[in-house]
């Protein structure tokens, strides 16, 4: 059963949690990032992100967990977690060495780095809505 409510906190947390990542703690790395990825003086001033995509990124995710993770009341945490882990892993490690494989300038370090930050993410997430959902 979709849990409106439950997608809402998964939504905000995961909004909130990656703005705190990627534009505190990681924001000189990502930059570097941007550079590596962009290398020509042309694409990284008009390096533009829509926010649409970001929109996109976050709404798919955040229903992701909600639909395949939280759809039983009555799941075991164990299974929360697991489930958790395995989507997170899923969904970035695709993203990861998708690009790996399509740009010379994103690095295994990128790619690693990107996964655990995913499975923490996504971590944080659920126990959030465990938390909320009191289980």
């Amino acid at each position: 059963m979709f849990d409106l409510k439950v997608w809402l906190i998964a939504l905000v947390s995961m909004l909130v949690l990656d703005a705190f990542w990627l534009g505190l703690i990681q924001k000189n790395y990502l930059q570097s990032i941007i550079e590596r990825i962009n290398p020509t003086e042309t694409l990284k001033n008009n390096l533009t992100h829509p926010m649409w995509t970001f929109v996109v990124v976050y709404l798919l995710m955040s229903l992701a967990l909600t639909y395949f993770v939280f759809n039983d009341p009555n799941k075991s945490k164990r299974s929360i977690y697991l489930e958790t882990l395995l989507l997170a892993i899923t969904i970035y490690a695709t993203f990861d060495f998708t690009m790996l494989n399509l740009s010379g300038g994103w690095l295994m370090n990128d790619a690693i780095k990107d996964i655990l930050w995913g499975i923490t993410a996504f971590m944080v997430t659920s126990q959030i809505i465990i938390m909320y959902k009191g289980t």
